[in-house]
């Protein structure tokens, strides 16, 4: 089974990391052919003027992904809404044949809609990360629903982001967040950290979050 995953870029996020431990896990089944197309090589090389191909590996922050067995494919995005992006992928699309297509964002599901109706692939959904659906009416609610339809099934990593989304009932699947604790590997110890912060009490409670308006 070949299975194309389409996201906006590898730089940080959440969303970013549960796409590679997927490849992570995934890659370990020989009867997998992955492939990964990346749509803001370009854009983001831009804004540094580097361009050259270790350049671009600088830019994506997860190196672990060169590691795995995917094939990354990278397409020149000009723009958020670049509509070149469509003939380029789907000529990928064709060469590839695949049998699964998983979108990570909602401009990759755009790009993506057209392509599996007329190819008949397979589509999973996987953008929903967060509880602020788009609002109803707007461009984005109806692209989301339009989706949702297309789509075999919908992932998100909380019930109340699919709600949130009004992801159909029937295709919605929770995977929550996962940890690898192979990232603990080569840390300081527990005793050198809470020395350097000066904490003596015998536990102590850390919150890692994201800041924003919302």
């Amino acid at each position: 089974m070949k299975i194309l995953f389409v996201n906006d870029d590898l730089q940080g996020g959440g969303k970013q990391r549960r796409l590679v431990q997927l490849i992570r896990g995934l890659e370990a089944d020989p009867t997998l052919e992955l492939h990964l197309v990346l749509l803001d090589r370009c854009e983001s090389a831009g804004r540094t003027g580097r361009t050259g191909i270790d350049e671009v590996r600088d830019l994506v922050d997860f190196p672990e992904i060169w590691n795995y067995r995917v094939n990354i494919h990278f397409i020149e995005r000009k723009s958020r809404r670049d509509l070149s992006v469509f003939p380029r992928l789907y000529k990928l699309v064709r060469r590839l044949r695949p049998d699964v297509i998983n979108v990570w964002s909602i401009m990759a599901a755009f790009y993506a809609l057209p392509i599996v109706v007329i190819s008949r692939i397979s589509l999973v959904t996987s953008y929903i990360a967060d509880c602020n659906g788009p609002r109803c009416p707007s461009v984005w609610w109806f692209l989301s629903q339009i989706t949702f339809a297309v789509s075999k099934g919908v992932t998100g990593n909380s019930v109340a982001g699919l709600r949130a989304y009004q992801a159909p009932q029937g295709k919605a699947t929770v995977i929550y967040n996962g940890f690898d604790f192979g990232r603990f590997d080569g840390c300081a110890s527990r005793e050198q950290v809470k020395g350097e912060l000066g904490i003596a009490t015998p536990l102590a409670v850390a919150m890692v979050a994201r800041f924003d308006p919302n």
